[in-house]
């Protein structure tokens, strides 16, 4: 089962049932990437 994944959505999702808990690895995933710092993304010239 996928979920739809975003941590910005401006609009509530239409199926009230499909909701995130605290500890879902979608949070964890999140925290984990914007923790990348942005340097790492730069090309190496």
């Amino acid at each position: 089962m996928v979920k739809n994944y975003n941590m910005n959505q401006l609009v509530l999702p239409l199926d009230f049932e499909v909701k995130l808990q605290t500890n879902d690895i979608a949070f964890h995933n999140h925290h984990l990437v914007e923790s990348i710092p942005f340097e790492a993304f730069e090309p190496i010239l």
